[in-house]
């Protein structure tokens, strides 16, 4: 198989955890329980049989992240925010990024890399009484909005994510929305451009000029990324919850809004305002 999507030109994330002795479920639950051993002793057995590749495993137990330091060498995260149809808020990309960063930063992690699995799904598909119930399917659960997608992207980005998996491409096609597939494609494909885009920007470890965010109503999150040639490009997210107001401030000329949620009031100084979760970018 991996010689084949080689000759394909694609790029593979080979699992592993369903030949772990013992079987999948056994050993995956004990991680879930906090018992690092097993999937240690994985990723140090591939490290040593494959030293050119690296290992990634993703978890959502951010209460119990130190626990898994040293089971692999890129650390994931997959907050889905978006479950049911009136959820505004992106809380949980900020608990699993902001623990990320924590581990991160703890003493023996050799600077452990951070990638990000977006919501690329309804949730209604994977859930009892959604999946197989069009009624409860569209009444109670949702796909993110094309926003939503770039807002939750873009929170992560900030927190220092390198690397994205969207998750899934499967689901799309599950559930009892046959249509599913054809209606959400496109706002996936505008997140991946965006995800393109960007790539130069926050792998580039050019220092960029700091924004200072002050934040009026809600919580806003921003940050500047720069390339080497010094173009620049600052990000800026609504966590959601209700309308939204805030000031940006940076020494970075006059910037222009991607998306017009963001006006330039004075040299250097900028209003981001709205309501809910948002996303914009402010470009030459």
């Amino acid at each position: 198989m991996l010689n084949y999507c080689h000759s394909k030109g694609v790029k593979v994330i080979f699992s592993i955890k369903d030949a772990m002795p013992g079987g999948a479920t056994n050993q995956i639950q004990k991680s879930w329980n906090g018992i690092s051993d097993p999937i240690e002793m994985s990723e140090a057995a591939v490290n040593r049989l494959d030293p050119d590749h690296p290992t990634y495993a993703i978890y959502y137990q951010f209460n119990s992240y130190p626990r898994y330091l040293g089971c692999q060498d890129i650390f994931g995260i997959d907050p889905y925010p978006i479950k049911q149809k009136t959820d505004n808020d992106l809380s949980s990309v900020v608990q699993q990024a902001s623990h990320a960063v924590k581990v991160q930063r703890l003493a023996g992690t050799g600077g452990v890399a951070l990638w990000a699995a977006p919501q690329y799904t309804n949730p209604g598909v994977w859930l009892a009484d959604g999946k197989n119930d069009p009624k409860i399917y569209y009444e109670k659960y949702r796909f993110p909005t094309a926003n939503e997608l770039r807002a939750m992207i873009a929170l992560e980005m900030i927190y220092g994510a390198k690397g994205f998996i969207g998750y899934s491409y499967s689901s799309l096609f599950y559930g009892p929305d046959k249509k599913q597939f054809e209606n959400t494609w496109p706002i996936i494909q505008d997140a991946v451009a965006l995800q393109r885009e960007l790539a130069p920007f926050i792998l580039s470890e050019t220092v960029a000029p700091e924004v200072n965010v002050t934040s009026i109503r809600g919580t806003v999150y921003a940050k500047t990324f720069a390339l080497p040639e010094g173009q620049i490009r600052v990000l800026a997210v609504s966590q959601g919850l209700g309308d939204f107001e805030a000031s940006l401030e940076l020494d970075a000329g006059n910037l222009k809004s991607r998306y017009g949620n963001i006006r330039q009031k004075s040299p250097g100084l900028y209003e981001f305002n709205g309501s809910g979760i948002c996303f914009d970018m402010l470009e030459p």
